[in-house]
């Protein structure tokens, strides 16, 4: 099983990608450089809260989210997510800034949709 600073680093690397972000772009945007980037994605590196924060901010998540990992086979994934996983984080992005009255309509619709499958 991946350590707890890999899984952060994949994370990390996901969500950069799914942003259409280069290693440097995001360095650049967040301060470090991109070599360091690099080493956060491989796990190489310990990262402070205080980077986390602005890494959450530039990639448009809560820092919560940095630490959704996704599972496979009751191990948390080392390899990156399959297409369903990467549908569900991007739809967990577009959704975070939905008001709450908003996203228990959609959480009743997507029960009521999956229902019916």
């Amino acid at each position: 099983m991946a350590s707890l600073q890999q899984q952060i680093g994949s994370r990390i690397k996901e969500l950069r990608q799914l942003k259409g972000y280069t290693q440097a772009e995001l360095a650049e945007l967040v301060d470090l450089s991109t070599n360091y980037v690099g080493y956060l994605e491989r796990g190489e590196r310990t990262v402070s809260l205080q980077v986390l924060e602005r890494l959450a901010h530039t990639l448009g998540v809560e820092v919560s989210t940095l630490f959704l990992f996704h599972e496979r086979g009751g191990e948390r994934a080392s390899k990156p997510p399959n297409r369903k996983a990467q549908i569900l984080t991007k739809l967990a992005m577009f959704l975070q800034h939905t008001e709450t009255e908003d996203l228990r309509f959609l959480f009743k619709l997507a029960k009521r949709l999956t229902r019916s499958s």
